[in-house]
């Protein structure tokens, strides 16, 4: 675990911390403190959560993205943000992937400010939501950005719908939560 806690730290410009690098190295979601990376918490899902992940040929650098983003915040935005984090929790221990898109599309603090280094963010999110997905937003600092689908028929036609949207050539994987981390293949 303090090995990809370096990797991560030397990868975001020196800041320590596991919300990338403890899911990558255990799988699953898992709740991770920015004040001691290696106080985590892994959240069981009740049933499959059937994604669609789209990665645009574009390239932004974690440290940028992080620099970018407000030192300050103001309260209104901070106890929205809080509430919206409280409910889709619950919703993700409930598995009801419908309740939890509302909430995981409301951020008021950081995906604005990284959605305008994905210059079909919007067009993508909009794809998504219109070929019925629950949610979508972008992957932590992106470009990569996520769709929530409501089974893996739905993913399909969602993934067709945000390659259709996207204005730069894009990867896409139809896929689910990874439970089992890090292992050796083959």
């Amino acid at each position: 675990m303090e090995a990809v806690l370096e990797g991560e730290s030397v990868a975001s410009g020196g800041i320590r911390h596991g919300d990338n690098a403890l899911p990558a190295l255990f799988g699953g979601l898992i709740l991770t403190s920015p004040v001691s990376p290696g106080d985590y918490r892994r959240i069981t899902l009740r049933r499959a959560m059937h994604l669609v992940v789209l990665l645009p040929s574009l390239r932004i650098l974690t440290k940028a993205a992080r620099e970018a983003l407000p030192t300050q915040v103001g309260f209104r935005d901070y106890v929205h943000n809080a509430s919206d984090l409280a409910f889709m929790l619950h919703a993700l221990l409930a598995g009801d992937w419908a309740r939890l898109g509302p909430y995981l599309m409301r951020d008021r603090l950081v995906e604005p400010v990284r959605a305008r280094q994905v210059s079909a963010y919007s067009a993508i999110r909009e794809a998504a939501l219109n070929a019925g997905a629950y949610a979508a937003a972008l992957t932590g600092s992106g470009p990569a950005m996520f769709a929530v689908a409501p089974d893996a028929g739905g993913a399909e036609v969602i993934k067709t719908a945000m390659i259709g949207a996207c204005d730069v050539p894009a990867l896409t994987y139809v896929t689910g939560i990874d439970t089992r981390g890090v292992r050796a293949i083959g």
